[in-house]
């Protein structure tokens, strides 16, 4: 995404994510020839860190010539951070 230096704010960071995940299953505690299954996951996105500047204050968003919407992240923003994610699941096969 190229820099968002007037009225938008699309974010879009570079991103570096890696993933771990497993899964077992058992037989079925019940007798029957179905199994159960547990599954597991982990996901760690690491977005890199960018700083924005503003060039204007307010923007003419309406098209009349005058500037009358205020720009929000004016001067600037730094954008950034990590993003976590856990998940389960059980299931049964049939």
């Amino acid at each position: 995404m190229p820099e968002q230096t007037g009225a938008l704010n699309l974010i879009d960071n570079e991103r570096y994510v890696y993933s771990l995940g497993c899964g077992f299953d058992f037989p079925n505690p019940m007798g029957s020839s179905k199994t159960v299954g547990l599954d597991f996951a982990f996901q760690h996105s690491i977005l890199a860190s960018r700083d924005t500047r503003k060039s204007v204050e307010f923007a003419d968003m309406d098209g009349d010539g005058t500037a009358e919407t205020r720009v929000l992240g004016y001067p600037g923003f730094r954008s950034g951070g990590d993003v976590f994610v856990l998940s389960g699941a059980f299931y049964l096969n049939f």
